[in-house]
């Protein structure tokens, strides 16, 4: 086989690996997918044992793929700026997590806190 002969098929491979999900999300433990816009939302209290747990809630939605670990890490710098940086560190402070699957490939995450004076 000539290189051009082989063009059309790795054409078609590189059109089917852009064609794979990249996140699974899941509707809890029964391992079913859940469907497009579902939103998965928990309230965590301000704590650093607390951003693991929100990894693993992410985690749990998303699975371990690629890009399912880029986002637990995205949330993760997410949540511990939370804690650090806003009034969600006084004692009692919390932040929530919002996780929406809205296809096969795109996800949004946002993580809320009780604000903060901006400087």
């Amino acid at each position: 086989m000539t290189p051009e002969s082989t063009r059309p098929a790795r054409l078609a491979e590189q059109r089917r690996s852009l064609a794979r999900p990249a996140f699974r999300a899941f509707t809890g433990r029964t391992g079913r997918r859940a469907a497009p816009g579902v939103r998965h939302v928990r309230t965590f209290a301000a704590t650093a044992d607390q951003v693991g747990q929100a990894r693993g809630f992410l985690a749990a939605r998303v699975g371990d793929g690629e890009e399912a670990r880029d986002a637990v890490t995205c949330l993760s710098e997410l949540a511990t700026n939370a804690c650090l940086h806003s009034a969600s560190a006084r004692p009692g402070g919390t932040f929530t997590v919002r996780v929406i699957l809205t296809d096969d490939i795109h996800l949004r995450i946002e993580v809320s806190d009780q604000g903060g004076p901006w400087h």
